[in-house]
């Protein structure tokens, strides 16, 4: 997996702060590209955005009049979340409905294995495991988000996710400065057994107006699973099976 992100900003700095005017002056900036090579698939979003703050991650999307479709990309090795509070900061909501975090992770257990990336939408309830638990496909799709995906760099080993949210899924996203709340963790043991976080970040991001009218950018679907290996046939009773025969 690899980023390659095109940023050019024209930025007029002057004499901000010897004039005493505000230090939030916003750059001008000339519309972006960001490409996100997605398990061998180079998948082509139209803004993105180096997210401040102690997570070190980026965030790709694009818009269209319906749906938001993005994809959060970490340097670490473990899970990554990304969330929408609304016009909170925190991670659990002080009232329904509850934050929805789209995680992204490699689980490890006991034995060593292929690593498979999963990924779901998780309500948070609760600061704690057992209140942090993954919707099914069909009740994320309820809630506004489908086509959740993680990947494992093949170089590094970190993880990202992307999905598409519709832009009225609670609470709303407009095209206004929208809060955001980013986190990586440890990679647990299970899609079910996520820990505290190892950093956060809690900010801002202006995703602007529609910039696609049809389908926006996703990743590819995941591969089907390979069929099952035939059952060996059965050796009649009685008749000795040929590899125990000899001379």
């Amino acid at each position: 997996m690899g980023v390659v992100v095109r940023l050019v900003t024209l930025a007029i700095v002057g004499v901000v702060a010897a004039l005493g005017f505000p230090h939030h002056v916003a750059a001008q900036e000339v519309p972006v590209r960001c490409d996100f090579d997605f398990d061998g698939q180079l998948v082509t979003y139209d803004r993105c955005e180096q997210l401040a703050g102690p997570v070190n991650a980026t965030l790709l999307w694009s818009v269209n009049a319906t749906s938001l479709s993005g994809a959060l990309l970490s340097t670490v090795y473990g899970w990554v979340a990304v969330a929408f509070p609304g016009d909170g900061t925190t991670m659990v909501a002080p009232a329904p409905p509850p934050v929805m975090a789209v995680v992204g992770m490699v689980t490890v257990g006991p034995v060593a294995g292929p690593e498979v990336p999963s990924a779901g939408v998780y309500p948070l309830l609760a600061r704690k495991t057992s209140g942090v638990q993954p919707l099914t496909a069909a009740a994320a799709a309820a809630a506004g988000y489908t086509g959740v995906r993680a990947s494992i760099g093949d170089a590094d080993g970190a993880v990202s996710v992307a999905f598409v949210r519709e832009l009225r899924a609670a609470p709303p996203v407009g095209g206004g400065p929208t809060n955001i709340l980013v986190a990586v963790g440890v990679a647990p043991t299970s899609t079910q057994t996520l820990g505290k976080h190892l950093a956060r970040t809690a900010t801002m991001v202006t995703f602007g107006g529609a910039t696609r009218a049809g389908p926006l950018p996703a990743p590819p679907l995941a591969p089907p699973s390979p069929p099952p290996a035939p059952a060996p046939e059965a050796t009649p009773q009685g008749v000795p099976s040929p590899e125990v025969l000899s001379d």
